[in-house]
């Protein structure tokens, strides 16, 4: 009964991770982002991968009962379970951090369609402050700086990204326990038995 658990406790994390991965890909769309924030939709197919992962070795392991399988778990799981709380806590606590990251692409995309499409949306120049690039043909405004109104628009969707990856971490330890108490109970082997 466990092992059905953890395998369905992982699918539901894959179809929640999916799901983020469209949202994120709406989001960045609708909001003209996309060209600074793609990096962004990499983050929930990751966590797809370590779920599927940990779902594959679980079963593998239950099935053959290789040491190696267990030990490969064991290490994903854990390092999986450290990324995401601490990666989900980080977004959480410190969204600006996530939007300080947009500078370089924002740089050398000045004056494009794209960056001009945000500023236009939010009645914005420069990034950090205005005028803060050479040959810079913004003139929307000439007090508020892009990142002050990225952050005050969309801190909120980052931080829900950032709970959701939290979560994330706090199912893979769930998943870590059900795997070792499937473990402790598990019958004898029964391949090694028929081997012998």
């Amino acid at each position: 009964m466990k092992v059905r658990a953890l395998t369905f406790l992982c699918l539901i994390n894959e179809i929640i991770s999916l799901y983020l991965a469209y949202n994120i890909h709406s989001w960045l769309s609708s909001t003209g982002l996309f060209f600074v924030a793609e990096y962004l939709l990499i983050y929930p197919l990751v966590v797809v991968f370590l779920f599927f992962s940990m779902k594959s070795l679980s079963v593998i392991y239950y099935v053959y009962r290789g040491s190696f399988s267990k030990i490969l778990f064991y290490v994903l799981s854990s390092l999986s379970s450290i990324f995401l709380l601490f990666f989900g806590t980080q977004m959480a606590i410190q969204p600006m951090a996530t939007f300080e990251r947009f500078w370089d692409k924002w740089k050398s995309n000045i004056n494009s369609p794209q960056v001009e499409f945000i500023q236009n949306t939010l009645k914005c120049c420069g990034f950090n402050h205005v005028k803060e690039f050479q040959n810079d043909q913004c003139f929307v405004s000439t007090t508020s700086p892009c990142l002050k109104k990225i952050s005050k628009m969309y801190t909120s969707n980052i931080q829900i990204g950032g709970l959701t990856f939290f979560l994330h971490g706090i199912c893979s330890c769930v998943v870590i326990f059900l795997f070792s108490f499937n473990n402790a109970v598990l019958p004898p082997d029964n391949h090694a038995k028929n081997r012998k």
